[in-house]
């Protein structure tokens, strides 16, 4: 009878080692994909100044006011690129809150959010329905209390 028990002693450790093993892998696994996101997230949003260098009217709503000229072509041109460059931002700006759980204070520890909102008020005011419908409501609540409050 002490056999068998050593047997099934065995067995049940080695499973209980195969199955801790498991998860233990998996929880580690969903943190370096959690961090590698929160890091090329956080990176990206480091290069947009680099995109006022050469398009210096998409740093802002005043930007693009003051760099519009007389010729409808150039306005519709710089106007598309503002608009696209505003939705890109702020589809990536989800994906980043959403990494932290659309929790406004720990979102502003890693990147200056209120400045970035405010930079694009008029956009961001203009498109609410757009935001809305294509990054859902929690970067919306977001984008509420940082306008509220400037």
């Amino acid at each position: 009878m002490e056999a068998g028990q050593n047997t099934v002693i065995l067995i049940f450790s080695g499973v209980l080692a195969s199955v801790v093993s498991a998860v233990i892998s998996a929880l580690l696994n969903i943190v370096y994909k959690r961090r590698t996101e929160r890091q090329q997230l956080k990176a990206f949003f480091w290069q947009f100044p680099l995109l006022f260098i050469n398009e210096p009217f998409l740093e802002n709503d005043t930007s693009l006011e003051n760099h519009m000229t007389d010729d409808e072509k150039e306005n519709e041109s710089a106007r598309e690129k503002y608009n696209k460059y505003c939705t890109i931002k702020y589809k990536c700006l989800d994906d980043f809150c959403r990494c932290y759980k659309y929790n406004l204070s720990k979102i502003e520890k890693k990147i200056r959010i209120r400045e970035m909102l405010n930079d694009n008020k008029n956009w961001l005011v203009k498109n609410r329905e757009f935001i809305c419908k294509n990054n859902g409501k929690g970067l919306l609540s977001i984008i509420d209390a940082v306008i509220k409050e400037a």
